[in-house]
């Protein structure tokens, strides 16, 4: 069968013989295959593509990309009080992290030679803090004469961090108890070592015992003074006990610190001192 020219793409003859059932109605083709021949959904190609073109969801990227564009989750990059540094980067805006940090930093002092910073120790901020307690009692004591002072810890998560000082004229032994079931006799007054505090301490002070079954177990016990002789030849010498290791007290247990002289007419003073956090 000849086929007439205007039966297939393009201008060039064709030379030989053509199978099949070729029709003057099959589809002419008189240019290149057209994008909706090409793609399933029709995309104009016609010029430049265009992001529209490229993009399943447009952007504009006219001029530079911004944030969001290149982004999935846009984050703003311009001041903003509580997040960013402002655009100055020597201005630390208000309410941002930084701006806390320097309203700490703030309130340092410095030694004006060393330019180091001025710190207190930890116990020494607790009396700044208003946490800190203390109890003083002067007693003098007979030979084989016994003080104890009964000190009873909350029910609580506050802890009791007790330091004792104690300064004795003769020969004297102090003992501190843990686990008592004693009963105290008199109440005393603590005070707030930072005075302008109107905090009060939850771990009380009795001077006396009586009741109950037992002192409790023994954690502490020591010695010291001296007296020999009598009359011209006698030779005393006291001493002074500081409690430079601090114990921390069980919670809701009754201890007895126990004050014992050897000697007649021994003056002794009591320093109760604890801080509760």
């Amino acid at each position: 069968m000849a086929v007439k020219q205007s039966m297939y793409k393009g201008s060039s003859n064709v030379s030989g013989i053509v199978n099949g059932n070729v029709t003057d109605d099959s589809p002419l083709q008189t240019n290149g295959l057209t994008n909706t021949e090409l793609r399933a959904t029709p995309v104009p190609v016609s010029g430049p593509l265009t992001n529209t073109a490229l993009r399943a969801a447009p952007v504009d990227v006219s001029g530079p990309l911004t944030d969001t564009q290149l982004r999935a989750t846009a984050i703003p990059v311009t001041a903003s009080a509580g997040t960013n540094l402002n655009t100055s980067a020597l201005a630390l805006e208000a309410g941002g992290n930084l701006a806390g940090i320097k309203a700490v930093t703030d309130q340092l002092d410095f030694d004006p030679v060393t330019t180091h910073p001025l710190v207190i120790n930890h116990d020494h901020g607790e009396i700044h803090d208003g946490n800190n307690y203390f109890y003083t009692d002067p007693v003098t004591l007979n030979a084989a004469a016994v003080q104890d002072y009964l000190i009873t810890t909350p029910n609580t998560a506050v802890r009791a961090h007790f330091l004792f000082d104690i300064v004795y004229l003769f020969v004297t032994e102090i003992q501190l108890y843990e686990g008592a079931d004693r009963t105290g006799t008199t109440l005393q007054t603590t005070h707030n070592s930072y005075r302008p505090s109107s905090n009060v301490a939850a771990t009380t002070v009795h001077k006396g015992t009586s009741g109950g079954t037992t002192d409790g177990t023994l954690i502490f016990n020591y010695q010291g003074g001296l007296s020999t002789g009598a009359g011209a030849t006698l030779v005393t010498q006291g001493g002074t006990l500081n409690g430079r290791n601090e114990i921390v007290l069980k919670a809701n247990t009754k201890y007895i610190l126990r004050i014992t002289s050897s000697t007649a007419a021994n003056l002794i003073n009591t320093l109760l001192s604890w801080y509760e956090i």
